[in-house]
Order: structure tokens, then sequence, then C-alpha cells
């Protein structure tokens, strides 16, 4: 009986050990809209928008931000505190496990 149990605890330990290796190599994919807007402070929240769904993010005090997303093409709009304008991204398409980088985005009077 003993070593029934030890073969048993054997085997689940084997396995764990496979499936945390397994995990600790697999690469974490997030399909997202980036990019940086300055300034930071101007910002009141940044959305993104396809039909019915929509994402949104506050920037980092660098200005960077990371909306993740369903792959598609996304209206993105930048929500500006006065006296700045919104700015608006139209047809952002991303890829499935990809990230499409909007690059610097600079707020206007």
């Amino acid at each position: 009986m003993r070593n029934k149990s030890f073969a048993s605890n054997l085997s689940w330990i084997m396995g764990a050990v496979l499936f945390c290796g397994l995990i600790s190599f697999t690469r974490i994919q997030t399909t997202a809209i980036t990019g940086k807007v300055l300034p930071a402070s101007g910002v009141e929240k940044i959305i993104a928008l396809q039909g019915s769904d929509s994402s949104t993010a506050l920037p980092a005090n660098s200005g960077d931000f990371v909306l993740k997303v369903k792959p598609g093409s996304w209206n993105v709009i930048v929500r500006a505190r006065p006296p700045y304008k919104d700015v608006e991204k139209d047809n952002v398409t991303v890829e499935e496990g990809k990230s499409m980088d909007l690059g610097e985005i600079r707020l206007e009077h």
C-alpha cells in the first residue's frame, strides 16, 4: 500500500512540475491599443469603442496608456480636460495577440 501511495504522489508531483514548466514558457499575448498622451494632466480618460464594446484607460503620469481590446477596428477617443480639446482616432485596427501603438498624441488648446 505504501508503494502505491508513493507512486500516486510522485505522479501528481511530476504532473504539477510539468504544468508549471509549460506555463512559465508560455508567452502571454495581449491584444491592446497603446500610446502616449501629452500632457497627461490634460486627460480625463481614454476610450476605445467598437459597436457596443468599449475599453477605458487612464494614462500614467508619463502619459503612457494601454487599452485592452478584442481584435478588430476601434475608434479611440481621448477625452480632454479644459482648456484642451478631445482627440479622436478612427478605424484603429488591432490583430489578435498584437498591440497597435498610436505613438504620441499631443493635446491642443
